[in-house]
């Protein structure tokens, strides 16, 4: 489960239980700092923690902030925390500047924080709203997808938009696949994994994805959605059924398409696919070998070096290297 739902979910029993809890948000950042605008951690009135917001001797200062806040028993209490880091100034060799906003959650806060966590469990399109009046979740989202923050007139007021994740089908259910979804569900992907052999043990022990089902691979095209935060990793048991399923697709509107395999095993399928008429530019958007170059072996190496490569896409980062991530189980 993603730390999000994991952190709201264990707000949402706290407060249900008519226990308080303190939010720590990171909600602007700018420089080298630890994570990014959007961490979050969570401190229960039991001394429960979830979630983390960079680690350090940071933390550690915002954890003890937070238990003062509870502590205190004063409701409604919010308070935002600028850290400026300088080289080893913080605990940290790091250089740049992170604001925090603490927000104290009481039994007040506990329907609100219901429907947040049941809106990330259905990844409904929602917007959470943090400010010095408290918490809220509403229907309009800001334009844009990521975190918002201003301060002005002595408040401030943070936006998060929340909604559907970004999905990886992983078209085959072998040992890969299991591995890469254990991998992939914690970084905040929703993973679904679609194959063609009924009563697949991987498939069924698959407890990470959120979808497992059974497909004709002759309708594959119809089964694995398309759009800006749909990534395919192509990884079926024979070099036939990924050539098929990759016909399928290939030139389709993904984030990422990619195909696991040897150099040679790619530069057979790539040349069936030419001569079949797929359109080389289209071919040529195909990652394959899927994953970055880590030497990898196993399913559980296979499935680190594939998130390292779908990680980097959605980060945006350039990936300049082209070598075989492994062969599929």
């Amino acid at each position: 489960m993603p730390n999000d739902e994991v952190i709201w979910q264990l707000a949402d029993e706290a407060l249900r239980d008519g226990v308080p809890a303190c939010l720590i948000v990171m909600v602007a950042a700018s420089g080298s700092v630890p994570n990014r605008p959007g961490a979050k951690l969570l401190v229960t009135g039991e001394g429960r923690h979830e979630g983390t917001v960079g680690g350090g001797v940071t933390e550690q200062t915002l954890v003890s902030r937070a238990a003062d806040m509870l502590s205190s028993g004063a409701r409604g209490c919010s308070e935002v925390v600028e850290v400026e880091h300088t080289e080893g100034g913080s605990g940290a060799l790091c250089s740049g500047t992170q604001t925090f906003a603490l927000l104290r959650l009481d039994t007040d806060d506990a329907e609100v924080v219901s429907r947040i966590a049941r809106a990330l469990l259905r990844e409904q399109e929602r917007c959470i709203v943090l400010d010095t009046n408290g918490i809220d979740l509403v229907r309009e989202r800001p334009s844009g997808d990521g975190p918002r923050w201003h301060e002005a007139g002595g408040g401030w007021q943070y936006l998060e938009p929340v909604g559907p994740r970004d999905t990886v089908t992983i078209i085959g259910g072998g040992h890969v696949s299991l591995a890469l979804s254990r991998v992939l569900t914690p970084l905040g992907f929703r993973v679904v994994v679609l194959d063609d052999r009924p009563d697949l043990d991987t498939m069924e022990r698959n407890e990470w994805a959120a979808e497992r089902r059974v497909v004709d691979y002759a309708t594959i095209r119809d089964a694995v959605p398309e759009g800006n935060r749909s990534y395919v990793c192509v990884m079926t048991f024979a070099h036939e059924r990924d050539e098929d399923v990759l016909r399928a697709l290939v030139g389709r509107p993904f984030r990422y398409l990619g195909m696991m395999g040897s150099p040679a095993k790619v530069a057979s399928v790539f040349s069936h696919l030419s001569d079949s008429g797929i359109d080389s530019t289209a071919l040529s958007k195909v990652r394959a070998p899927i994953g970055v170059p880590i030497e990898s072996n196993t399913p559980e190496e296979i499935a680190v070096s594939v998130a390292a490569e779908l990680v980097a896409v959605r980060n945006g980062a350039e990936l300049f290297w082209r070598e075989p991530a492994g062969e599929a189980s």
